[in-house]
């Protein structure tokens, strides 16, 4: 039972990604071609931690080395 619950924790964070996303795109990209299909948003919403962890990996390397680019 444990399991099932982690299991649905998972994919409901996933799909709360994808629902911002969704609404971040419908109001930014104007451009039909750059918008997810089916196929892509399933997949967005099982890997969502990867996703998560290239930004925060990013977002942190760019916070540290911002006093160098001055």
């Amino acid at each position: 039972m444990e399991a099932m619950y982690y299991i649905s924790l998972y994919l409901a964070i996933g799909a709360c990604i994808q629902v911002i996303y969704d609404l971040i795109e419908k109001y930014y990209f104007k451009d039909e071609v750059s918008r997810f299909n089916e196929f892509d948003k399933l997949t967005s919403i099982l890997l969502w931690p990867v996703g998560l962890v290239i930004f925060l990996t990013s977002f942190f390397t760019a916070f540290i080395n911002r006093d160098k680019d001055d």
